[in-house]
Parts: structure tokens; sequence; C-alpha cells
């Protein structure tokens, strides 16, 4: 009879105990779930894409969790778009998530389609529209790309190279239209009329870091900074004016790092130079619209192309064997090879029957 009683006491301490657990579970389960979201930091992805891919299961539905498991900022795999994730706890149903997001270092055309990337090399999205103030890469051949995984680049190295380019450039004030590759693997820049001749993949941040010294100076210019040379320490570099009237010195002859840094700023008469085709031997410019209206166009109308100023135009068409814009003026750079494929100044072969580059 005593074993009995004293069974019953600790049978009762139990049963509470027990009782005092579960009710803390349900208070923990029941009171700390996920009832309102603040998201902070976003700009390209919409809180909902955000939220959606965080709180996806059971357990990340409970603040208490969600806020233990990203009490500092960090990296997450299901979201490889963000640079990192950090939430707070505001309340026991409300949580705060601060994200910071990878940013646009470059784009790629691929069938038609603009692929945009970050300095990591991983798609972010995909757009029909070529956007502004994001360098485009030409000269590099890829497969059918795939959001947020790394862009599918047939050579490792040559994209290695691009990335770091890209990333230099991004973190400079130097304002980049494209980055291009020759079928050496020379590369080369585009900033308006401005080209920029790195050279290979050597001393590219050396050559970046002076190009942002020196760019205030020469941004607005036509013609050439040749810094294929260039390893910050022997100090030569030649900028090749494309203005007629440019002495002959600044056009042929080396300069220091520091003399360089003034004579970029030097301004540079007249116009660029223009081709036989775009001038006539004895025929006014103006024209040749009127010789071209009887023939038609061959393709489409409208394609991208570069001229040799370095300006990407959205109105080539090909009439009469030649490249013209939409005033029916020749587009100075541009040809027409065997193929009848057009060759722009960056060599770039676009088909005029679809508008599009060889090979995309």
């Amino acid at each position: 009879m005593r074993r009995r009683r004293r069974r019953r006491p600790q049978i009762r301490i139990m049963l509470v105990t027990l009782a005092a657990v579960f009710a803390v579970i349900l208070v923990i389960v029941a009171g700390f779930r996920i009832r309102q979201v603040e998201v902070e930091g976003n700009e390209e992805y919409t809180p909902q894409q955000i939220v959606s891919a965080l709180i996806d299961t059971p357990a990340m539905r409970n603040s208490l969790l969600f806020a233990w498991r990203y009490h500092t900022a960090r990296e997450e795999p299901k979201t490889p778009y963000l640079k990192s994730v950090q939430a707070k706890l505001r309340a026991p149903g409300k949580v705060r998530i601060i994200v910071a997001e990878k940013k646009v270092a470059a784009g790629i055309l691929y069938t038609g389609t603009y692929y945009y990337f970050d300095t990591s090399g991983y798609v972010l999205k995909a757009s029909g529209q070529m956007e502004e103030d994001v360098p485009m890469i030409y000269g590099m051949t890829i497969d059918e790309p795939v959001i947020n995984q790394k862009l599918p680049a047939v050579n490792a190295a040559q994209l290695s190279t691009m990335l770091s380019v890209a990333a230099l450039v991004g973190e400079s004030p130097v304002i980049v239209d494209s980055i291009t590759f020759d079928e050496n693997n020379n590369i080369s820049l585009a900033s308006g009329g401005l080209k920029v001749d790195l050279g290979q993949n050597e001393y590219l941040e050396e050559k970046i870091s002076y190009l942002s010294y020196v760019y205030d100076e020469v941004r607005g210019k036509k013609g050439t900074l040749i810094m294929s040379s260039f390893t910050g320490k022997n100090d030569d570099i030649v900028f090749a004016s494309d203005e007629p009237e440019t002495s002959a010195p600044a056009q042929t002859e080396s300069t220091s790092a520091e003399e360089t840094a003034a004579q970029p700023g030097q301004e540079q008469a007249g116009q660029a130079q223009t081709t036989p085709a775009q001038t006539g031997a004895d025929t006014p410019e103006s024209d040749a619209p009127a010789e071209e209206e009887n023939k038609e166009v061959v393709g489409v109308e409208g394609f991208q192309v570069f001229d040799s100023s370095g300006t990407l135009r959205n109105d080539a068409r090909v009439i009469g064997g030649q490249v013209l814009d939409a005033n029916g003026n020749p587009i100075d750079g541009c040809y027409l090879n065997e193929a009848g494929h057009v060759i722009d100044a960056y060599m770039n072969e676009i088909d005029p029957q679809t508008g599009w580059p060889v090979g995309y």
C-alpha cells in the first residue's frame, strides 16, 4: 500500500511536466507562426519571390526558427540571385528579411535573347530587350544559358577573363558599352566613340586602374587608347585619334603615363574620318538617299551594328549592296562579305535576312 501511495505523486508530477512541455510546444508552434513578413533591400526581385523561396517548409514558417537560421547575413542556395539574407524577429508572428541582391555585371545575346549575369557568371535574368548601362559581351561562344546557373561558356579561361574585366569595370567610373574578344583573345572595350585596346589577359587590374585615372580626359573623344603593352611600370600607351586634324605625334608616338593623363584632354578638332563609301567621289552626301529610293531592302530593317566610332546603331539595313542607316546614309565601318553578310566595325558578322549575328 505504501508503494502505491508513493507512485501516485510521481505519476502526477510526470503528467504535469508533460502537460507543461506540451503547452510550451503549442505556444511555440501556434504563437510563433509567421503571419507577416517585411522585405528590405530588394529592387529587381519582388517580396513574393523572395518569401516563397525562403519560407518553403513547415519549420521555416516558424518565426523563431526562421530568425535563428538567418540571424546573421548569409548566402542561401535557394536564392542564388541574392548575395545575402538576414532575418530579424519583430514580433511572435512577424519577421523582417533584409536582402542584398546580386548586381548585373554584363549581358550576352543568345538566339535573340539577352542574358544578364553577375561577376560570378551566374545568369540572373533573361530579356528580349537590351538594357541600358549594361556592358554587352561579344566574341565569346556559349551554349544555351539557364537562369540561376553559371554561364555555359565553351572556353573556361575566356569566361574567367571576361568576368574579371566586367568586375573591374563595374568598380570603376568608366562607362563601358561592350567588352569584345577577337579571334586571338585580345580584349577591347567600347565607350561611346572611344575604343580601348587592352590586349591579352595581362595586367588587367593595372590597365583598368589607369583607364579610370584618365577617363575624364578621354571620354567623348573618337579614337583608340592602345594599352596592350601597358604594365603599370613601363608607362607606354598610345592614343590614336580618329579626328583628322589631330597632330601626327599624338597618333603615332608613345607617351609616358604621366604625360598621357594630360594629353587626352586636349581638344581634337574636326569630325571623325569617313570612308569613300560615305562621301563618294564627286557626289554630294545629300544625294545618296535619292539614289537608293528605287532599290529594295535585302532582309530585315533596323538591325544592330557597331559603326567605326564604336557606337551601337539600331537602324541598319542593306540596300543596293551597302549597309545604310534609316536616312539612307552609309554606316561607316560596315560592309558586305562574299556571303552577303554584314561585317561591322567590330568584325561582328550579321545575317541581314534575320538581323541576328551569324552563329547565334
